[in-house]
């Protein structure tokens, strides 16, 4: 793929295509590629075609909710964090630049009120907005 190059035993650099997996990169995409590789998101993704033909949430039958899930495992509650702000960060650049209009506000207030638990940090503003219509059922 010509992402790495070798530059020893044992150890190897990002070539130019490459650079964006690092994290101090504009556009990077390394919480995106960091967030889908996590084991439950990995799993989550996988089963897709088994939830669209069954119904309901494959994260939620074999991890529970999503938020107390993350608030269980406090490494993949920081990689959700950086994915969930990569990914608003294009929307963000989109809506300011006019390109694009924000959605109405209303948009997340029914998702967020089926969400089953909230960490202590989780604001509309946060993780919980995008993440509720997704993960929860």
């Amino acid at each position: 793929m010509g992402l790495v190059r070798v530059a020893g035993p044992d150890a190897y650099d990002l070539t130019e295509k490459g650079t964006p997996l690092r994290s101090d990169v504009p556009d990077s995409v390394r919480s995106s590629i960091r967030m889908l590789g996590e084991e439950s998101f990995w799993y989550a993704m996988g089963m897709l075609p088994a939830t669209v033909r069954e119904g309901g949430s494959a994260f939620m039958k074999r991890y529970g909710p999503l938020y107390d899930h993350l608030a269980a495992n406090p490494d993949v509650s920081r990689m959700f964090d950086d994915y969930m702000t990569a990914r608003a960060i294009p929307s963000r650049r989109a809506w300011s630049s006019g390109t694009t209009s924000p959605p109405p506000r209303p948009w997340w207030t029914w998702r967020a009120a089926r969400a089953t638990s909230w960490p202590p940090s989780c604001t509309p503003t946060r993780r919980c907005v995008v993440s509720c219509s997704i993960w929860s059922t």
